[in-house]
């Protein structure tokens, strides 16, 4: 009894990029007509992992930017609440 599965699944396109970035296979062209289904499901798991890492690193770097940029505009004197009040006088004005 062999404990070696069968290569059943039929990769889709987006799919074979996945085990090319995965370094599984040299290019797009060199991906097999049907690949295991343990394969895929390896592939699959680490690339929803390291996609999440590089949205980890992006939302960090998004948020210190965003702290920078409240720092400036605080210097600036720019604030919600004025922001708000102007807005408000802005529509008073126009009634």
């Amino acid at each position: 009894m062999s404990t070696k599965r069968e290569a059943t699944h039929r990769p889709n396109m987006l799919e074979k990029y996945l085990l090319v970035w995965m370094k599984k296979y040299p290019s797009v062209a060199d991906v097999p007509k049907y690949v295991t289904p343990d394969l895929m499901e390896k592939v699959r798991n680490k690339s929803r992992i390291k996609l999440n890492i590089i949205f980890c690193f992006i939302t960090a770097a998004v948020c210190i930017v965003m702290i920078f940029s409240g720092k400036k505009a605080a210097e600036r004197g720019e604030s919600v609440r004025k922001m708000n009040i102007q807005w408000h006088e802005e529509q008073n004005a126009k009634k």
